[in-house]
């Protein structure tokens, strides 16, 4: 089974496409919350073995799943490319600024995590633009399931 690696943004709708689409689509979305076990108040990763232990999973995954969601932190993405794997992103337009603030608060993200990612914004964006990788960029009020179909 090929499986195709999809790296998107936060809010985009990974665990939606999957609880919705998941069984028929043969999906999978492995939250890097798992694997990070959250950030300190510097905005560093607490666990030690991230993102080793997240690649790990991935590649356990690769062959077990037509879809897989996984983040797209620069550390995960930069490791997935000295592998080989290929990884399409899937990231918002850069003026979606508030519309993903309200998505996070109306999933209930922590303060700390819409904190990080809207200071964050544009050098987020900036590493993801920067990437030779396939790539969807999401509109206002689109989400994964607009760009990937579960068939």
């Amino acid at each position: 089974m090929r499986t195709k690696i999809i790296a998107a943004f936060p809010g985009t709708g990974k665990s939606y496409f999957v609880a919705r689409f998941g069984q028929m689509a043969r999906a999978i979305d492995l939250d890097t919350n798992d694997y990070t076990q959250g950030y300190d108040e510097n905005g560093k990763v607490i666990n030690q073995e991230f993102p080793d232990n997240y690649l790990s999973s991935i590649k356990g995954v690769i062959g077990q799943t037509n879809i897989l969601f996984i983040g797209c932190q620069p550390e995960v993405l930069n490791l997935l490319r000295k592998e080989g794997i290929q990884a399409t992103l899937i990231y918002p337009e850069r003026q979606l600024k508030e519309e993903y603030a309200s998505r996070f608060n109306k999933r209930g993200s922590s303060q700390a995590f819409n904190s990080r990612i809207y200071s964050n914004w544009d050098q987020f964006l900036d590493y993801l633009e920067a990437q030779d990788n396939e790539r969807f960029v999401l509109g206002k009020g689109q989400h994964i399931s607009d760009v990937i179909t579960a068939s």
